[in-house]
């Protein structure tokens, strides 16, 4: 377990509850932090069972997520991939026999932690929200490609809030990519979720 995929967790369950309420930008990885404090200091009780069954659907979905863009022609071959992701134990692309790098980054919207430094050129997977996210998409469309977006059940209040996010990150790329050079699929595959934006010059 490590403490990223723990603060997803306790970000997903406090939206599906209603405790967070999202009306203040920027504040998710604020208050992941603070709930994975009070864990720690025995403050607010966690049920690492329910955790691990929430870890198995989780898995799942990102690799469907994965196994979705191979099917759909959104992977080249032969090209260098680089994922952000929690941790490389849910990586959407840890299955595929290619070049690749794990970015690991902490789930939630904003530019908090020091980013990556190293090179982006290749193309840029993201199934979710991540920290520094809008930075790593800046930095990588000059040298690469992207294909960006979610995967998460259906009716769960979380994936509303992604999919939202997604559906507005399309105007920021206005302002870094030709927006006509963006596919855009939305798609719901039985209790799944799918958005996709993608990018190649």
């Amino acid at each position: 377990m490590t403490e990223n995929l723990i603060k997803r967790y306790l970000l997903e369950k406090s939206y599906e509850s209603g405790q967070y309420d999202n009306s203040v930008n920027f504040r998710e990885i604020f208050f992941q932090n603070d709930l994975l404090e009070k864990i720690n200091s025995g403050q607010f009780n966690f049920d690492e069972n329910e955790f691990k069954k929430w870890l198995d659907g989780y898995k799942n979905l990102r690799n469907f997520f994965g196994e979705f863009l191979i099917s759909n022609g959104y992977l080249l071959p032969d090209e260098k991939l680089i994922e952000l992701s929690e941790s490389e134990s849910v990586s959407s692309i840890k299955n595929l026999k290619v070049n690749k790098k794990i970015i690991l980054a902490q789930a939630g919207e904003g530019c908090f932690a020091k980013p990556f430094n190293g090179s982006l050129e290749g193309h840029l997977i993201i199934n979710g929200i991540y920290d520094n996210q809008l930075i790593y998409l800046v930095k990588n469309v000059s040298v690469g490609s992207f294909t960006i977006g979610y995967c998460g059940d259906k009716d769960s209040l979380y994936t509303k809030r992604v999919i939202e996010y997604y559906r507005n990150l399309k105007k920021f790329l206005n302002l870094i990519v030709n927006i006509d050079q963006v596919d855009v699929k939305e798609k719901t595959i039985k209790k799944n979720k799918i958005m996709i934006l993608d990018y190649r010059k």
